[in-house]
């Protein structure tokens, strides 16, 4: 009996193998904590794909400091450009440390701080008359949640921008 093994050696093949899965299984089953981690984890690491391949390319194209070696930095670049990543950013490290503190400095999503594994909650939404959706969501001020599922999407919309525009 023979096995093939399959790898993911390009950014490419990891938008399409892991970031594009974790996604479709989000929007199959979003009330999933588990689930929106994972695919919060991967649209944030993403970034350290496309740095660590094509890290020249990137400190040229965002204008990062020449000698930059860390993804981080590429990742920072991304999250002052666009405000869903660096909510992605702070969910996808929620579910990583118990703790976080260090705050996103997004002002858009300033009520919805993701400061603990804690505050990434399941939220139930009434649906008209038929069953209720549930959906992961974070936690923010008064009871209000914000829901994960179309975060996730306008950042791998994002992402699959950046492919076209760069050719990663």
């Amino acid at each position: 009996m023979s096995s093939s093994l399959g790898k993911i050696a390009t950014p490419k093949e990891f938008l399409d193998l892991v970031v594009t899965k974790d996604l479709d299984e989000l929007r199959a089953d979003p009330g999933n904590i588990r689930k929106c981690w994972h695919c919060a984890s991967s649209l944030f690491h993403q970034s350290d794909w496309v740095f660590n391949q094509h890290t020249q390319r990137v400190i040229t194209d965002f204008n990062l400091p020449a000698g930059t070696v860390r993804e981080s930095v590429f990742a920072d670049a991304l999250a002052s450009m666009n405000n869903d990543f660096q909510l992605i950013r702070g969910i996808a490290n929620s579910s990583k440390h118990h703790t976080l503190r260090q705050r996103l400095a997004n002002p858009p999503y300033a009520d919805y701080q993701p400061t603990s594994s804690a505050n990434t909650v399941y939220q139930v939404i009434q649906s008209g008359t038929g069953s209720p959706v549930v959906h992961a969501a974070l936690e923010g001020p008064n009871g209000q949640t914000l829901a994960v599922l179309p975060v996730a999407e306008k950042v791998y919309l994002m992402w699959q921008t950046l492919f076209g525009k760069y050719n990663w």
